[in-house]
């Protein structure tokens, strides 16, 4: 948040250039920054690591942040992976505003980006099943037994929304930002109408990705605002 107002952060951060990145970057004007916010913070199961990272891996995280001002469209988006090539493992936040972007839009960029950054976390946490170094403990067989599958819904959106590791990514970022399992039920009705109201998932795959979401929150969210 800082870093779109134009401000020094309080973690440790550096801009950074289009040369360093691992990928080519859109021909836009762009601003872009590193920040180095720690340890990863979940417990790491070691028995996941994968046959490199055995004998060392680095668990600071690497978070690019690309900032695009000229964008027609207010998005947050982002990825799990690390951009810079100097980390095992990290994230790349893409931010666009709009010129309309006003001071007061700035609880909505928080929460979109708190919600993005828990979403990437989850992710890292599930290992191989994403492609990231390690998976961290209470990710078994359990964790990602869910009511409905892909098979169960015919859009490519809907299948997307029903794969095993997007679930617990998508209601982990969710429940970032919401105060009790009602406050998370109403966000997450109101994320899924929006997709349906788009068309990109019909009424009945709504119905389906909501209660597969919601059950499993109830199972595995287990701080105390969401048991009460």
């Amino acid at each position: 948040m800082r870093l779109v107002k134009g401000m020094t952060t309080l973690l440790p951060s550096q801009a950074v250039s289009r040369d360093e990145f691992i990928i080519d970057l859109d021909d836009v004007p762009l601003e872009l920054f590193e920040i180095r916010p720690g340890i990863f913070p979940l417990r790491i199961d070691k028995s996941t690591l994968q046959d490199e990272y055995i004998e060392h891996i680095d668990t600071d995280l690497s978070v690019t942040i690309e900032i695009n001002r000229s964008s027609d469209r207010f998005n947050v988006s982002a990825s799990d992976k690390p951009l810079l090539g100097v980390s095992d493992i990290g994230m790349h936040i893409l931010i666009n505003i709009p010129s309309s972007f006003c001071n007061s839009d700035m609880k909505i960029l928080r929460d979109e980006i708190s919600n993005s950054v828990r979403h990437e976390l989850e992710h890292i946490s599930q290992g191989p099943k994403s492609d990231n170094p390690f998976s961290v403990y209470g990710r078994g067989k359990d964790y990602y037994t869910f009511d409905s599958c892909p098979d169960d819904v015919s859009t490519s959106m809907a299948k997307y929304l029903l794969d095993p590791t997007e679930i617990p990514a998508y209601v982990r970022g969710h429940s970032h930002n919401s105060s009790s399992m009602n406050d998370l039920v109403s966000k997450i009705d109101y994320f899924l109408s929006t997709y349906n109201e788009r068309g990109f998932i019909d009424d009945d795959e709504k119905d389906i990705i909501f209660n597969s979401w919601i059950k499993w929150a109830q199972k595995f969210l287990n701080q105390k605002r969401f048991l009460s």
